[in-house]
């Protein structure tokens, strides 16, 4: 393995339910919840502005209070997120060894802001989020522009769909259902099988 390619939520943070929680009592604030579509919307993971605008397609409101409001709420958890320690230690321990990259749905600026907060976006080559493409789409970005076979290539992420489509680029997979898996025991084993 040469190339470790990380998702963030639930695999470095875990955050995302503290910020769907933010959306929905801001939402419900201003009356925006109670419609069975918006809470669809939520379910998914989708940039908080998408949001905002898909609402506003249906219903009109203050758009930048509304977004201003869950941007600083939001905030507030990008700026202390819950870290995962024992994949943070792995990046800091192995930065010499493997090219680290991003892989999220995140916006990058939630990226941006999470990675100084945990002080490893040195570590990291490229951070690639939902602007840049689909899970699948930046994988292909990493393969082509860095000239890499995509065996060489691992992708840790959460989501079973995200790590099905991934499969289908060559790219070895890890999917991440437990914060205590052993990363470095995982690469072992699928460099044996290889």
């Amino acid at each position: 393995m040469k190339v470790i390619v990380f998702d963030i939520d639930w695999v470095i943070i875990k955050s995302t339910s503290k910020k769907k929680e933010n959306i929905k009592n801001i939402l419900q604030k201003y009356t925006l919840y109670d419609f069975p579509w918006v809470k669809e919307i939520l379910s998914l993971w989708i940039n908080r502005k998408l949001i905002i605008d898909r609402i506003y397609e249906l219903i009109p409101f203050d758009k930048e209070l509304v977004l201003n409001d869950i941007n600083y709420e939001n905030a507030i958890i990008e700026s202390n997120p819950i870290k995962n320690d024992n994949v943070i230690n792995f990046i800091k321990e192995n930065n010499e060894k493997y090219v680290f990259f991003t892989n999220s749905a995140l916006p990058i600026d939630w990226v941006n802001r999470i990675f100084n907060s945990l002080n490893i976006k040195n570590y990291f080559q490229e951070l690639l989020a939902f602007e840049n493409g689909s899970k699948v789409e930046n994988i292909n970005y990493i393969i082509k522009k860095n000239n890499i076979k995509p065996n060489d290539i691992l992708f840790i992420e959460d989501n079973i769909n995200h790590i099905n489509s991934v499969n289908m680029t060559g790219v070895n997979t890890l999917h991440f259902i437990d914060y205590d898996i052993d990363i470095e025991k995982q690469i072992e084993i699928i460099d044996n099988s290889k």
